[in-house]
Formats: C-alpha cells, sequence, structure tokens
C-alpha cells in the first residue's frame, strides 16, 4: 500500500512511492537505491533511464516523470 509521494529521496518514509526525476544538477533515477533503503514501495522512471534500485524493486515507467507527477497531485 503506498502511504505517500515524494520526489526527494531524503524525504521517503517507509511505504513512499519515489518519483525519479531530472533535473539540470541531479538525476533521481541515481537515488533509487537511497530511496528504496529508506522504505520506498515503489518507483516512478522515466522510459529509457536506468535506475540503481534493487531489480526486485516495483517500479512504475513512464514517457515522462514530471508530467506524471503533475497528474498525480492533480488527481490527489
Amino acid at each position: 500500500m503506498v502511504r505517500g509521494l515524494t520526489h526527494d529521496s531524503r524525504l521517503v518514509f517507509p511505504g513512499s512511492l519515489f518519483v525519479c526525476q531530472q533535473g539540470a544538477r541531479f538525476d533521481g533515477h541515481q537515488l533509487a537505491a537511497d530511496a528504496t533503503a529508506r522504505g520506498a514501495c515503489a518507483l516512478v522512471v522515466q522510459e529509457g533511464c536506468r535506475d540503481n534500485a534493487p531489480a526486485e524493486m516495483p517500479r512504475l515507467t513512464v514517457s515522462n516523470t514530471h508530467v506524471s507527477l503533475a497528474k498525480i497531485a492533480a488527481a490527489y
């Protein structure tokens, strides 16, 4: 069960959905292992990007994580 949502790996808590976003100076896909260690229950990853989380970590692959985060927020 998803208990929260964040794109900041420092704010992940058990049950969080971690959205891997890319910016000019960072790539959230490289923080996926940290988010997993902090208790994320699943990842939202961008098509064509590689993350460093364990292979068994559930992932939802989307064409654009920024758009997906906006759609999740709008639905909430």
